[in-house]
């Protein structure tokens, strides 16, 4: 009897612990679930600046900022910057267990049981990566049920990435992207849906499209942006790498594919290709990395980052050519734009003698800046001096030695083709040389703005 007695208390005793254990189990996913959600929210409001006022992902949003409060006051933040202190600390990796501890603490008990009363009736539009069946919003795409609820979502979503590649290997991209959607909203965790979807969108699809003539062009709302049938498709794939970041903000590879893949090289948008690649860094990520986003610095004309940045990288790596070739390199940039400035204080000075001073600054730092692209010896450097040359040969009334330096230079260099151009553009005008066919075309896009139609005026407030 007492055997069997000790059999039964410690049969209850380890259901009670079961029980125990289950319920801490749960609380943690359901901690995990908000933390999730948390994080996506605040990644919005720092980098997507997405407003659906058809969810409730805002207000909840703003609950939450205003009950951690007092559980951040002690932790650095930078009052200039237009973004929450919970937002800034989501940049930094290293808060995550202050956050996570917050998602699962008595402090946002409130918020939390709000979230999980909203998640199930898919009025939150961030809770769609979360890895729960009620999350998954339909998203107007046709998903069967018996994957949300029978644990084969991720099975499905692999045989449905199976029918994306189907198609594309038989030309069929119009039924691509319907399905590329459905899987990741049957998987929203899987990665490579994304990062491979976003591909195809914005280089497969586009492949064999001409660019469209701005004129042709129409004003998207949405988007904020000229666009025709071609240029469509890397805002689809912006989108759809969006919508991975708000469902995985912990991984670089989407913020990366986003500023180096598509605003990078298809829509050569470099402050978005900075803002994307400079947020890859701040998380785990492979060594090059760091590199696009110090290139996409330079493209963007922020030299003296773009400097700091290679230089940093160089310490670590101190063999590594292309960081030895990119210092200089943003060295001359950096000497040219002080050689502008001081050229612009001294046209601007009144006092001959103030005016004497900084043409004596300009011309300091210009001797600097061809000093640095004579030594580094390489097509780029060729060119930038070939550029200088040409200003120097219009300033003194000599537009056809100018024109053909400056023709020779874009050849050489398709880094600075457009703004050889303009120049070309430019110095024919002032020696009353015909312009070509194509300088013709460019000045009539240059006097309609590069607008399209639909295209609020500059001073007109849109979305």
């Amino acid at each position: 009897m007492n055997n069997r007695l000790i059999a039964i208390v410690c049969f209850v005793v380890l259901i009670a612990l079961g029980s125990f254990q289950g319920r801490r189990l749960g609380h943690v996913r359901e901690a995990e679930a908000f933390y999730r959600w948390m994080l996506a929210a605040a990644t919005n409001e720092r980098l997507l600046g997405d407003t659906h006022t058809e969810y409730k992902d805002g207000e909840l949003y703003a609950e939450v900022l205003t009950a951690s409060e007092a559980a951040l006051k002690d932790l650095p933040a930078d009052p200039a910057k237009s973004i929450s202190k919970f937002s800034q600390l989501t940049e930094n990796t290293a808060y995550d267990d202050v956050i996570f501890n917050l998602a699962r603490g008595e402090e946002l008990r409130a918020q939390r049981e709000k979230f999980f009363e909203l998640v199930p009736k898919r009025e939150l539009e961030y809770a769609r990566g979360i890895q729960y069946a009620d999350a998954l919003a339909d998203d107007g795409t046709s998903v069967p049920l018996f994957s949300m609820y029978f644990g084969f979502r991720k099975v499905a979503a692999n045989f449905v990435w199976i029918q994306v590649d189907r198609y594309w290997h038989q030309g069929m991209m119009h039924r691509m992207i319907p399905l590329m959607k459905t899987c990741v909203t049957l998987d929203p965790q899987f990665i490579d849906a994304y990062l491979l979807g976003a591909w195809h969108l914005a280089y497969n699809v586009t492949a064999k499209m001409n660019a469209t003539p701005m004129p042709q062009r129409k004003w998207d709302e949405h988007w904020q942006a000229c666009i025709g049938e071609k240029e469509s498709f890397y805002y689809i794939a912006a989108d759809f790498l969006k919508r991975g970041i708000l469902n995985n903000p912990r991984e670089y590879k989407l913020y990366f594919d986003l500023g180096f893949a598509v605003y990078k090289n298809k829509l050569e948008d470099y402050p978005n290709a900075v803002r994307y690649l400079a947020e890859a860094t701040r998380l785990p990520h492979e060594k090059w990395v760091p590199r696009q986003l110090y290139i996409c610095l330079e493209l963007n004309k922020q030299y003296e980052e773009a400097k700091a940045g290679w230089t940093q990288f160089l310490e670590r790596y101190p063999e590594h050519e292309v960081a030895k070739r990119f210092i200089p390199r943003n060295d001359g940039h950096i000497a040219e734009q002080k050689a502008e400035a001081a050229k612009a204080a001294a046209l601007a000075a009144t006092d001959p003698a103030e005016a004497e001073m900084h043409m004596q600054e300009s011309e300091k730092y210009l001797a600097e800046a061809r000093r640095i692209w004579k030594d580094l010896n390489e097509p780029f450097s060729d060119s930038r001096l070939m550029r200088l040359d040409a200003i120097a040969f219009a300033e003194q009334g000599r537009y056809r030695e100018a024109i053909a330096y400056l023709e020779k230079a874009r050849m050489e260099s398709s880094g600075l083709f457009w703004e050889a151009s303009e120049l070309i553009i430019q110095y024919k005008h002032a020696a009353g040389i015909a312009l070509s066919t194509s300088e013709k075309l460019a000045e009539l896009r240059k006097q309609d703005g590069d607008r399209c139609e639909g295209q609020p005026a500059p001073n007109q407030s849109s979305k």
